[in-house]
């Protein structure tokens, strides 16, 4: 069984939000406690009037009435390795045998997987070519591993922790706090090498698009205003959603409450990574 820690530590703003750490076999797992709360989630009309993103619409407020702790980083590639070494789990890519690549012009890349993802990792870089099911079946080992529950993030209550009470476009100066298009060099950076937001999390904006629970859907219309992951069948159960932006997004798709629709299983490449969420006993 895993070892768990639980501490306060105190940020900059002066609150003590609780961290608490799981290892696995000395590789570290941090969480941040996020409290209850109530905010707006979508995009504000006058953005939409501008970029026309309408399914980042309508905005509606959330209310989240329970505590959860969300990674502090991207689950990273020595976490993720160590999942693989002790499942053999064969991920969606290396099934497949190649993955997407590319910017603005997607190509496909033949052998193509976590492994080899374009371009030299470190072990504390954000792991990536990583489908819907890759994310789940790492969720499911690390909650039998550990006896505690572990899932992908909601999307609300992804957003919610990436605005961390704040209510723009960012939770803070971009550049200061995630890698994009513009300051990246076309790869995933170390996590945890930029400021955090106010609540002590790394890399919401950028870095890698990180998978949310819930399904696609068009627009905000019907969403689940409790916290809970929309997860009826939106555009026939199989398309996913990213969060955050990554290092090959411009800036204005790593805003808090850019979304982008994914195949669950398909349409993998080398920008999409995830974040974890530990339920709160």
């Amino acid at each position: 069984m895993a070892e768990i820690k639980q501490e306060r530590r105190k940020t900059d703003s002066g609150k003590k939000p609780a961290k608490l750490t799981l290892t696995v076999d000395d590789i570290v797992f941090d969480f941040v406690r996020i409290n209850p709360g109530t905010f707006v989630m979508g995009s504000p009309r006058v953005y939409v009037d501008v970029a026309n993103m309408t399914y980042e619409i309508p905005a509606h407020k959330v209310t989240i009435d329970y505590v959860y702790y969300l990674g502090r980083t991207e689950v990273t590639v020595e976490q993720f390795d160590l999942f693989v070494e002790e499942t053999g789990h064969v991920t969606d890519a290396e099934k497949h045998g190649w993955a997407l690549h590319g910017d603005q012009e997607w190509q496909n890349v033949f052998l193509s997987d976590f492994r080899f993802p374009g371009f030299v990792q470190t072990e504390k870089e954000p792991v990536t070519h990583i489908s819907y099911y890759d994310a789940i079946a790492f969720c499911t080992w690390l909650s039998e591993r550990t006896g505690r529950e572990i899932r992908l993030p909601s999307e609300a209550e992804w957003e919610y922790a990436c605005r961390a009470s704040t209510t723009g476009n960012y939770a803070g100066d971009l550049y200061e706090m995630g890698w994009h298009r513009w300051n990246a060099n076309k790869r995933t950076m170390p996590v945890a090498q930029k400021k955090p937001n106010a609540w002590g999390l790394y890399d919401m904006h950028g870095n890698v698009w990180e998978w949310v629970q819930d399904l696609w859907h068009d627009d905000c219309n019907d969403a689940p205003t409790d916290g809970s992951a929309w997860l009826d069948a939106g555009w026939g159960g199989r398309t996913g959603i990213t969060r955050g932006g990554s290092f090959g997004a411009p800036p204005w798709l790593c805003r808090s409450y850019s979304r982008m629709w994914t195949l669950l299983s398909v349409m993998i490449n080398q920008k999409n990574g995830f974040r974890i969420v530990m339920a709160s006993k």
